[in-house]
């Protein structure tokens, strides 16, 4: 009764508290809460794919063999939702009105690898169409391959000709075909496809899946190209290329690069929005003025634009020595030693500056007492002309005194730190090793490493000179994280349908970007830039031959 009283809690609960144990009704309280947020994220990442204020489900058909026909799949599809706008013959963007979502469809090209995987990078599902009875080719398991390799997102598998099977060969396509599927993809089963009530199961499949992240999709922004139109320049050789379609997963900066797969990068001049050509409720957008809806969401700022150079520039000359000014010249002037007269560059590097002030004493007190007499002498008017036998003979003193100091062993020391220097300069990494001494005593200054893995040393030590264009990330981990954050990530929101203005494209590259479907990817800052990536190459099941070591 004391210990109730006083407010003193057990032991044992006391404790649980210390130890920060719940109780079971917090505990229960925990983890609804958790089963709440998991529930409200995973609903908010599945409507920003499809509904009102975000951009359409984007499908790609792939085909699995040649007897499929793709155009075929494409408009039973299409004939099971409402379009709003003119079908492309390879695009399609419609509404499917029970599951109130928005559906592109985009016919892959037939027998072109590079254009299927452009195309699946960026999907949100890949749909494998399959026929009956037909066994998978080399290039449907490359296409498979592929796919895999960069990152498949959420698939959904239909199969067409199941109605010209019947009984134990029905059942038989479906089993053979059903291991083929499960060898890859465990889990997911083929839905048949043959009129439009089986278009519309498999639109409600795809509505109700659960969408797989891709990191390379999520983390740039895209758009799928609906529409182009090109402007050439009055000189005629680069334009104005106009693409159109919705912003996906990412805002996009008009300030940041465009890249076309297979094509390249370019820079932008502005953002225009434009009108959403298949809108989920279209109602809401009858009484949408021109103005409003052409109009400039963004335009370039020359100061903070991206600029497309993808490696460093560096001045070849910039480690050279330059021309010395004005003050290094007085500097040296002042600095200059005074050599006897009559005496050459040669010897003059070989006299050392007092004995060159001992000479110049001397010289100075001959030259003295020759001018008093020859002042004397210049009294009458006559003026003392030497011959050359006089001038061989004044000098000989001169040449006396300099072979009295000659050093032989010192001029043979110096030439022989030349001739090292000279050898040094020829072979800078290659040391005699010694006849006298043992190598272990001649290298001791020197510092071997006992392991290039683990051994600490200077990793830019010597590096070829094409290694100078090559971006260095000082933080590379601070760097990305400041890249990938939603701060940085300016520019018009996902979902808008808009018109981005490329520039300075060539005519040769907008007719191929209109000969296929294709995709614009946003650049994030320095992607354009050239470093170095360490990889791991791993070999694919089907891929036979070796990867050889060293090549790039």
């Amino acid at each position: 009764m004391y210990k109730s009283a006083t407010g003193r809690a057990g032991v044992k609960e006391g404790g649980r508290r210390r130890h920060g144990a719940l109780s079971r009704v917090d505990r229960r309280n925990q983890v609804r809460q958790l089963r709440a947020r998991k529930r409200e994220s995973a609903l908010l990442a599945k409507r920003q794919i499809g509904f009102e204020g975000s951009p359409p489900h984007l499908v790609v058909l792939v085909c699995m063999s040649g007897e499929v026909d793709c155009q075929a799949v494409l408009s039973l599809l299409v004939s099971a939702c409402e379009t709003r706008s003119a079908p492309l013959p390879t695009v399609s963007t419609v509404v499917y009105a029970p599951a109130k979502q928005r559906f592109t469809f985009v016919c892959s090209p037939p027998h072109d690898l590079y254009s299927l995987l452009d195309v699946a990078k960026v999907a949100d599902t890949v749909m494998f169409v399959y026929e009956a009875g037909r066994q998978l080719g080399d290039f449907a398991e490359l296409c498979v391959d592929g796919c895999c390799a960069q990152g498949v997102p959420s698939v959904c598998h239909v199969v067409q000709g199941l109605r010209k099977f019947s009984g134990k060969k029905l059942q038989e396509v479906k089993k053979t075909l059903q291991s083929g599927i499960e060898r890859r993809f465990a889990g997911e089963k083929a839905y048949s496809l043959e009129d439009q009530h089986e278009a519309g199961v498999v639109l409600r499949r795809l509505a109700a899946q659960r969408n797989k992240k891709v990191l390379c999709r999520d983390q740039h922004p895209h758009l799928l190209v609906e529409r182009h139109e090109y402007q050439a320049d009055p000189t005629g050789q680069a334009g104005v290329l106009k693409v159109s379609g919705y912003v996906r997963k990412r805002p996009l900066s008009v300030n940041g690069l465009m890249h076309f797969p297979g094509v390249g990068d370019f820079q932008m001049s502005q953002i225009v929005g434009a009108a959403d050509p298949c809108p989920l409720k279209p109602e809401r957008h009858t009484e949408v003025s021109m103005e409003e809806e052409f109009k400039v969401l963004e335009v370039a700022d020359p100061t903070l634009q991206e600029c497309l150079w993808s490696e460093a520039r560096c001045d070849p000359m910039e480690a050279e020595q330059t021309w010395p000014g004005e003050e290094e010249l007085l500097e040296a002037q002042a600095t200059r030693k005074h050599v006897p007269r009559g005496a050459s560059d040669h010897q003059a590097a070989w006299i050392a500056e007092t004995e060159v002030e001992s000479e110049r004493g001397e010289e100075c007190g001959v030259e003295g007492e020759g001018f008093e007499v020859g002042s004397d002498e210049s009294d009458g008017g006559d003026s003392v002309e030497l011959t050359d036998s006089e001038m061989e003979q004044s000098s000989l003193p001169r040449a006396r005194s300099y072979d009295a100091l000659f050093d032989a062993d010192e001029e043979a020391a110096k030439m022989q730190l030349i001739k090292a220097e000279r050898e040094d300069q020829l072979f800078p990494d290659e040391v005699d090793t010694p006849l006298h001494t043992s190598a272990k005593d001649r290298f001791q200054k020197y510092r071997g490493l006992q392991s290039f893995r683990a051994s600490p040393w200077d990793a830019r030590e010597n590096l070829p000179h094409d290694y100078s264009r090559i971006f260095k990330f000082e933080h590379f981990t601070q760097t990305k994280k400041r890249a990938l954050s939603p701060s940085a990530c300016g520019g018009v929101l996902p979902g808008w349908y808009v018109t981005v203005h490329v520039i300075n494209v060539s005519r040769g590259a907008a007719d191929l970007l209109s000969q296929k479907p294709s995709v614009a990817f946003g650049l994030l800052p320095h992607e354009i830039k050239m470093s170095v990536v360490h990889c791991v190459l791993r070999r694919v099941g089907s891929y036979t031959l070796p990867i050889k070591s060293k090549v790039p």
